[in-house]
């Protein structure tokens, strides 16, 4: 099932038998468009009572640094509190992101392990789908 709503760069889909949504982002558009997209996200993993999410933004990379202090700040708490559970996303990202994220990595995993959020990255959308499957 893909949300129709959703603008032709972004596009959120639900697949069923998994209980994964599944985000695909082609390009960054600006903050304000990158956060409601992930509002957009949110409430569609809440009105779907799913914790797991499959993130594609291979094709649009990185966002700027107060981008991602908002998710972390704002998106990820929300979405911890409205599941109840342990969020899971998995982020499949490009190859110069993916390398320069293991570079500073500490241990080189780029896994964020917590009671409420379990966060990996992968190069390989099948891989980040059987990671999100087996946790």
């Amino acid at each position: 099932m893909i949300l129709p709503e959703t603008p032709d760069f972004f596009q959120i889909a639900y697949d069923t038998q998994t209980q994964i949504a599944e985000l695909h982002w082609d390009r960054y558009t600006g903050s304000e468009t990158f956060r409601d997209n992930y509002r957009m996200l949110a409430q569609f993993m809440k009105s779907h009572h799913l914790n797991c999410a499959l993130i594609n933004v291979r094709e649009r990379g990185e966002v700027p640094y107060s981008d991602q202090a908002w998710l972390c700040q704002e998106v990820f708490p929300e979405l911890i509190t409205q599941t109840r559970k342990t969020v899971k996303l998995a982020y499949v990202i490009n190859e110069i992101h993916f390398y320069a994220l293991q570079s500073e990595s500490p241990s080189g995993q780029m896994e964020t392990y917590g009671d409420l959020l379990k966060m990996r990255f992968f190069l390989d959308e099948a891989a980040a789908r059987q990671w999100l499957k087996a946790i």
